[in-house]
């Protein structure tokens, strides 16, 4: 099991990396990469939460279930948003609310959980900071490549015009 949800970690890691920038730099629909990074975490979280419980506490309890209940919405709503665009054509379960609910409990579930993994000190610490700053780094790596991206802009029109 922990073998598996390592993996699943690992990979779920990988597409977010290459999820957020593709979905600034290129134009089309990548909301599916987001579906699989939040089903990959829904497969990952039970593993990781059942190695290190004891040592978590109450925090990483709190964390776990939190970060569980926004992974498993996400990915519902994700699915059926995906299923229902394919059958109907149309976007008649695009809930922004919803969205914005369950990534913030996502959000505020891996924080707590990476915090507790980070003072459970069971894994390399190089990994569980990584696993704490996870969710804040995914809201500055959009930032950045969109302050690269106008800054490019800029010299470029200096130039030019």
């Amino acid at each position: 099991m922990y073998k598996v949800s390592g993996l699943a970690a690992i990979l779920a890691g990988v597409i977010l990396v290459v999820a957020i920038p593709l979905t600034i730099l290129v134009v089309g629909d990548f909301v599916y990469l987001f579906g699989l990074v939040t089903l990959l975490l829904a497969v990952a979280l039970p593993g990781l939460q059942a190695r290190q419980a004891l040592a978590c506490g109450r925090l990483g309890l709190i964390g776990f279930v939190a970060a569980m209940i926004g992974a498993v919405l996400l990915t519902g709503r994700l699915a059926f948003g995906g299923i229902a665009k394919i059958l109907f054509d149309s976007s008649l379960v695009s809930s922004r609310y919803l969205d914005v609910l369950a990534g913030s409990v996502l959000f505020i579930g891996i924080t707590l959980l990476g915090a507790a993994t980070v003072r459970a000190d069971m894994f390399p610490r190089w990994a569980t900071v990584m696993y704490a700053l996870g969710p804040w780094l995914s809201l500055a790596l959009p930032v950045i490549l969109l302050w690269a991206l106008e800054q490019r802009a800029l010299e470029q029109c200096k130039w030019e015009c």
